[in-house]
C-alpha cells in the first residue's frame, strides 16, 4: 500500500509530522479500511516494491539515477522520501554501511510488526541494489540481475529478515483477524493495543516526535489461537539516542 510505504519511508528516515499516520499503518490503516467493513488484511503493507528504490538504495541515495535509461533521468519518481545515510551511493565507509544494515532492520522490523499483510520485495532480504536506479525495468543488464551471491554477502541481513518471518508466524498477536482497538476485549487487564513513548502509558504522537512504542497483549494474541506472549515495540528514529522507558509485562 502507498500509504504505507510513503509514511515508513518518511519516519525511519526521521522526517516530522509523521508519527500520528504511522500508527494508523501499524494497526492495518482502519482510518482507511474498517468504515468499509474490511479487515486488516486489506492492507499489504511494502516498504519497497518493483516500482522504485530498492530497499539497499533507499538508505543509499538522496535522488534517482536513472541515467542509463535514456530518458535524461525524467523517468521515474522523483518523490522517494530515501536518505542516503551520508553519502551519496556505494562507499567503504563502515560507519555508514553499518548504519545502512541497521535501517535495513529497522524497515523490515517495522514491516512485520506492523498489521496487515507484509509484503517484500525480492532482493531486499540480501541487499540487492540497483545503482540508485528507481525505474529498473527496461535494463537487461548484469547490475539489474538478482546477484545470488548476496545471500552470503549479507548473510547477516537475510538472517534477520527469516527472523522476522519466523518471529511474526509464532505470535498472533502480530497477525489479528480484527482491527485492534485499545481496549480490553478479553478481560485481561490490558488493551489489545497500548501507545507509549519515552515514559510508559505516555505515547507522543506531537509534530516534532520521531518515536514510536506499542504493546501488544499476548492474552489476545492467545485468543485468536496464538501464544500469550505480550510484544512491546520500540523505534527511535531521532538521530540522537533516546532512553524509552517501559514496564514489565506478566510472565504468561
Amino acid at each position: 500500500m502507498g500509504k504505507f510505504r510513503d509514511a515508513a519511508r518518511r519516519f525511519l528516515k526521521g522526517d516530522v509530522g509523521v508519527v500520528g499516520e504511522m500508527v494508523q499503518r501499524i494497526m492495518g490503516s482502519p482510518d482507511l479500511y474498517l468504515a468499509a467493513g474490511r479487515k486488516p488484511a486489506a492492507s499489504v503493507n511494502f516498504v519497497t516494491c518493483h516500482d522504485g528504490f530498492t530497499l539497499r538504495d533507499l538508505v543509499s541515495y538522496n535522488e534517482k539515477h536513472n541515467l542509463d535509461n535514456g530518458e535524461n533521468n525524467k523517468d521515474g519518481a522523483d518523490d522517494n522520501y530515501s536518505w542516503n545515510s551520508g553519502v551519496e551511493g556505494e562507499t567503504d565507509d563502515p560507519a555508514i554501511n553499518a548504519l545502512r544494515l541497521r535501517q535495513q532492520k529497522n524497515a523490515i522490523a517495522l514491516l512485520f510488526v506492523s498489521q496487515g499483510i507484509p509484503m517484500i520485495y525480492m532482493g531486499d532480504e540480501c541487499g540487492r541494489s540497483q545503482r540508485g536506479n528507481n525505474n529498473a525495468y527496461c535494463q537487461d543488464e548484469e547490475w539489474n540481475w538478482f546477484d545470488w551471491s548476496l545471500s552470503s554477502r549479507y548473510g547477516d541481513l537475510l538472517r534477520f529478515v527469516k527472523g522476522m518471518i519466523a518471529f511474526r508466524k509464532a505470535n498472533a498477536a502480530l497477525r489479528q483477524p480484527e482491527f485492534l482497538t485499545g481496549r480490553d476485549r478479553v478481560g485481561s487487564g490490558y488493551p489489545d493495543i497500548s501507545w507509549h513513548g519515552v515514559q510508559p502509558w505516555r505515547p507522543d504522537w506531537s509534530l516534532p516526535s520521531r518515536s514510536i512504542a506499542f504493546m501488544l497483549c499476548g492474552r489476545h494474541g492467545a485468543a485468536v489461537g496464538g501464544p500469550a506472549h505480550f510484544i512491546y515495540c520500540a523505534f527511535n528514529m531521532y538521530f540522537e539516542p533516546s532512553t524509552l522507558l517501559y514496564r514489565s509485562c506478566p510472565r504468561d
